[in-house]
């Protein structure tokens, strides 16, 4: 994979909006963070506290002075040409952008420690290419391993040599001679069948068991531990190491165990086999290595950086949500308040043509009006959203709601020479408790829609029906508005309910409005326990349908 595509892995912006909120989440954190450009003099542009003091430096002030403000000012000089070459092999080789290294570094006070660095590129466009960085003192650690490897070391090159060996007895003697804990052998007929197995003491001690009485020579024993999610995979590398009698393939593999005193824990294995010279294995002999304490802080590190991309991610939507919500406001503030303005002058100028006039007022009041349902709309979905709406309960008649709706649009129906239509049926309860006006409200912004997108000559129904199977006292109803207007196209039929969101094609010549009646509706609706659905094609109108249970009255 080269470099270019690695900077596709991830894209965030790195901005004054979100330096606060990553400085929010590392603060506090036991180890450092930083953040540095990834091409030039690799310019630190920013670091937590943790890092400063690292370095034995008590402000960010005296820390950039110490180091100079770029990464290569951290590492040890003789771990420079090593840590960058490390780093960019990983990341041009990696699908996720991820490296890891570990160097020495030279605190203030002349003291020498190794730190593990855990690095992500990220491509910005403010910033361009920057690597993300968590880091730990792994001083303690790093000695201690020293030991550790020299010991694994040495077992893996014995297990090397183990291939060139033809006798079963003395390369069992050899792998003892080495290690004294997490041992495990099995040999082989010449039909390379597993004749016997081994297990060490120390790897009985490992997961808990004291001898063979408890942890049997069968290879069972170890494989019914395994974790029913690693077991594939473990016993598939297994098998295939034993099946290749070229004798190119080792065992090596990290799973999870159950252990008889210490519940599940991670470890790893690796092993190889002794060949007889038609390839047929003799001996399979390997290490057993418990990583539990690798593995958990790799997850700790793992949760940090997804907390991390999280917050910039957020931080990001909600900077493009904000931009989207203010230019639409914007535009439809605007066109109704040049139409406002537009007609007041044109009806200054014709003051003496009491008849022009009056049709420029007319215009005026309209721009007015629909200006006025705009900000209506607007503080509706505010408060809605900010959970400020109460709905208040009253005894209502729903057949009375629907007619009464019925009554103050029948003549804008009439105007837009349209037929609708109003029905109630199959009722066995019409009286409800419910919240009449905001049921009101989410009836007729329903209405409204299909009125202003259905064409002269079209149909509007309005419908109400009882369904069964409601709980004692109470009563599921399912109103429907359907329209034989313009429709709504599929990419459009899934942001509907969104608030801003409108799609041109959707929209007629004429049409306005920021698209926050249905989502209000949506959110009345699901805030008396009832859920909107819409049913449409393009061209052949729509369906709008709401269920809400209602106690009865």
């Amino acid at each position: 994979m080269n470099a270019h595509e690695n900077r596709q892995i991830l894209s965030l912006e790195l901005n004054e909006q979100t330096l606060p909120a990553i400085e929010q989440i590392t603060d506090g954190m036991p180890g450092g963070f930083f953040i540095y450009h990834a091409d030039g003099d690799e310019e630190l542009i920013y670091v937590n506290q943790a890092l400063i003091n690292i370095f034995g430096c008590s402000s960010k002030e005296e820390f950039t002075e110490y180091i100079g403000g770029t990464f290569r000012g951290l590492v040890h000089p003789e771990d420079l040409q090593n840590v960058e070459e490390s780093i960019y092999n990983q990341i041009s080789m990696s699908s996720k952008g991820v490296d890891y290294v570990e160097y020495r570094i030279i605190r203030k006070d002349g003291a020498t420690r190794w730190i593990r660095d855990y690095g992500r590129f990220v491509h910005t466009s403010l910033y361009g290419d920057v690597f993300y960085v968590f880091v730990e003192d792994a001083t303690e650690r790093h000695l201690r391993e020293l030991s550790d490897a020299r010991a694994l070391q040495m077992a893996r090159e014995r297990l090397e040599v183990l291939r060139q060996l033809e006798h079963e007895t003395m390369a069992l003697r050899m792998v003892n001679e080495i290690l004294s804990s997490g041992m495990w052998s099995m040999e082989f007929n010449r039909l390379g069948e597993m004749v016997s197995v081994n297990w060490s003491e120390e790897f009985r001690a490992m997961l808990g068991y004291h001898d063979e009485a408890d942890f049997p020579d069968v290879l069972e024993s170890w494989s019914n531990l395994i974790h029913e999610e690693d077991k594939e995979y473990v016993l598939k590398e297994f098998y295939d190491t034993i099946a290749d009698y070229k004798g190119k393939k080792s065992y090596s593999v990290e799973y999870r165990m159950l252990t008889k005193d210490q519940g599940w824990r991670w470890f790893w294995t690796a092993g190889k086999l002794s060949r007889r010279e038609d390839g047929s294995p003799v001996i399979y002999v390997g290490i057993f290595v418990d990583i539990t304490r690798q593995k958990l802080t790799d997850e700790a590190l793992n949760a940090q950086r997804k907390l991390l991309e999280d917050a910039l991610q957020q931080a990001q939507q909600a900077k493009q949500a904000r931009s989207i919500f203010l230019h639409n406001m914007s535009h439809e503030l605007r066109n109704p308040m040049n139409a406002v303005t537009g007609f007041t002058t044109l009806a200054k100028k014709h003051i003496d043509n009491k008849q022009q006039a009056a049709k420029y007022l007319d215009k005026v009041m309209s721009a007015a009006n629909d200006l006025q349902v705009l900000i209506e709309n607007l503080l509706d979905i505010s408060h809605i959203e900010s959970g400020k709406v109460d709905i208040s309960e009253t005894s209502c008649s729903l057949p009375d709601i629907l007619w009464e709706l019925e009554s103050i649009v029948r003549a804008e129906a009439k105007i837009r020479q349209l037929e609708l239509s109003v029905k109630c049926s199959g009722l066995a309860h019409e009286n409800v408790f419910c919240d009449r006006q905001q049921l009101s409200q989410a009836l007729m912004n329903l209405i409204g829609n299909a009125l202003k997108f259905t064409p002269a000559g079209g149909k509007i129904s309005v419908s109400l029906t009882e369904s069964q199977g409601a709980p004692e006292g109470y009563g599921f109803y399912i109103f429907k508005v359907r329209d034989t207007g313009i429709g709504i196209n599929k990419e459009f039929l899934e942001l509907i309910f969104d608030p801003f969101e409108r799609k041109h094609a959707a929209i007629p010549s004429g049409g306005s409005g920021m698209g926050l009646g249905l989502a209000i509706t949506r959110n009345i609706v699901e805030t008396m326990g009832g859920s909107i659905s819409v049913e449409s094609e393009e061209g052949k109108g729509s369906e709008f349908s709401i269920a809400v249970q209602f106690s009865l009255a």
